[in-house]
């Protein structure tokens, strides 16, 4: 009797271990699968927070440039444009350069692509006339915009070119406005707002 009694004492000790084994690695069983669940939902939780601010900023920036597209497409319509006349013309660019400090600068070509008139005297003569952008506007576009480029002007910084046509007063082709924007200029209005 004694031996049954010890068989018993035995298998139930052996039970009795294995069942403080089960209790103990259950919660930590359960545990590592809601850590696992916490992570999962944080980690996508933050992925969509980015991609909302990129979404936005993207939107913001777009914002901005057509804004920016239509202050020189409007500009392009003053009638003291078609004139050509620097001494008239320069004070308007300036006042525009004022109101959009985005700009770095804003001028004036004739027909050929030459600039008369800018807010900075160092383009005075500089020749667009070969640049895609312009091409597209005497061959009738209305505005264009280059792709952000690497620009000398701003230190090899990139830079994005828009431009708005110029027409006459009996709608002849006559040039265009000519705006550069700084991408450090976009990405401080971004951030700004």
């Amino acid at each position: 009797m004694k031996a049954i009694w010890q068989q018993g004492a035995l298998a139930s000790s052996k039970w009795f271990t294995r069942l403080i084994l089960v209790v103990a690695l259950l919660p930590l069983l359960v545990g590592g699968i809601v850590l696992w669940y916490v992570e999962t939902r944080l980690v996508a939780d933050a992925g969509q927070n980015v991609a909302t601010v990129a979404a936005e900023s993207a939107n913001k920036l777009n914002m901005i440039v057509h804004e920016r597209i239509n202050s020189i497409t409007l500009l392009s319509h003053a009638p003291v444009l078609s004139t050509q006349n620097r001494k008239k013309i320069q004070p308007i660019l300036r006042a525009l350069l004022d109101i959009a400090p985005e700009f770095s600068w804003v001028a004036l070509t004739d027909a050929t692509g030459r600039v008369i008139a800018a807010t900075e005297d160092s383009l005075i003569g500089k020749d667009f006339g070969r640049n895609v952008a312009f091409l597209s506007l005497r061959n009738g576009a209305r505005t264009a915009i280059e792709d952000a480029a690497m620009s000398p002007d701003h230190h090899g910084l990139f830079a994005m070119t828009m431009m708005a046509r110029v027409n006459g007063p009996a709608g002849e082709w006559k040039g265009g406005v000519i705006a550069r924007i700084g991408v450090p200029a976009l990405e401080d209005v971004l951030t700004q707002s």
